[in-house]
C-alpha cells in the first residue's frame, strides 16, 4: 500500500520487546511515510534500520528517558526536520541529559524545528548551549526549566519562531528576551513571532508584549492546560504540540 504521505502514530512498550521492534520496524518501512509519531513504554534494546528515505519529522513521548531515544535518534537524526521529544514522568538526569545533547549535535544539527518538554524541571538549562550547535533552527519550544537567560544570547540568527514554557517558580526573563527583540531592530535576528506559555498571569509580560510591537513580532501568551499526556494515565500540565504554523493563525 503506498501512502502519497502519511503520518503514523503509535504505542509501543507493552508487550515483547523484540516483537515491538519488529512491529516498529515495520511501520518505518512505509515508503511514503513522512512523520512517525510513537509512545514508548519501556526501554528496548539497540534499534536497527533501512533507509526511510522520506521520514522528516519524528516525534516521541516517554514516561522518562531512556536510550532508545538517543539509538532512534542517532539513526535518523541526519534526515529530520522536525524533532518532538516530551518526557511526561520523571524527567531528565543528568547523564541523560548529556547524552540527548549529545546526540543532536552529532546526528541532527540540521534540524529546523526542535520542541522539548518535561513534566520535572531538568537539573541543568541545557537548550542553552544546544542551540548554538543549530544553525538552521528555524522553530523553538523549550520546556519549563530546560532554558535560562542565557538562551537569548545564544539563539540562531536564522530563529522565526520562539515558544517558552515559564513556570511560577520564577519571574520570566522579559529583560532579556527584549534584548533579541532589539536585534530584530538592528537587523541581527529573524525571529519574526514569540510565545510564552504560562501557567498564570504574569503582569510582567506587558513589557514584553510592547517591546514585541515596536520590533514588529508577533507576540503571544498561550496557557497551560491539564491533559491525559500520551493516554499513559499521567496528568500533568502542558501546552499543546508545538506546530509553528498554527501559533499566529
Amino acid at each position: 500500500m503506498d501512502f502519497e504521505k502519511w503520518q503514523l502514530s503509535c504505542s509501543g512498550g507493552t508487550t515483547n520487546s523484540n516483537n515491538w521492534c519488529s512491529d516498529l520496524r515495520r511501520c518505518l518501512e512505509l515508503p511514503s511515510l513522512e512523520w512517525f509519531s510513537f509512545h514508548l513504554r519501556r526501554e528496548w534494546g539497540p534499534v536497527t534500520l533501512g533507509a526511510i528515505p522520506k521520514l522528516r519529522r519524528l516525534s516521541i513521548g516517554a514516561y522518562q528517558y531512556y536510550s532508545t531515544i538517543g539509538h532512534l535518534l542517532t539513526i535518523l537524526g541526519p534526515q529530520l526536520d522536525h524533532i518532538d521529544l516530551d518526557i511526561s514522568g520523571s524527567g531528565l538526569a543528568q547523564d541523560e541529559i548529556e547524552q540527548l545533547v549529545m546526540v543532536i549535535q552529532r546526528h541532527a544539527s540540521r534540524v529546523r524545528t526542535l520542541a522539548i518538554q518535561s513534566y520535572h524541571i531538568p537539573s541543568t538549562p541545557f537548550i542553552d548551549d544546544l542551540v548554538a550547535h543549530l544553525p538552521c533552527l528555524l522553530h523553538l519550544h523549550c520546556g519549563y526549566g530546560s532554558y535560562s537567560n542565557a538562551i537569548f544570547d545564544r539563539l540562531p540568527r536564522g530563529l522565526r519562531t520562539l515558544q517558552l514554557e515559564g513556570t511560577y517558580r520564577h519571574p520570566f526573563p522579559v529583560q532579556d528576551a527584549i534584548k533579541v527583540l532589539d536585534r530584530v531592530r538592528q537587523g541581527q535576528s529573524e525571529l519574526d513571532a514569540l510565545s510564552v506559555v504560562v501557567q498564570s498571569d504574569h503582569a510582567e509580560l506587558a513589557d514584553l508584549a510592547s517591546a514585541c510591537t515596536r520590533s514588529e513580532v508577533r507576540f503571544r501568551v498561550l496557557k497551560l492546560e491539564k491533559v491525559d499526556i500520551l493516554s499513559m494515565g499521567v496528568t500533568h500540565d502542558t501546552c499543546a504540540p508545538f506546530e509553528p504554523s498554527r501559533l499566529f493563525s
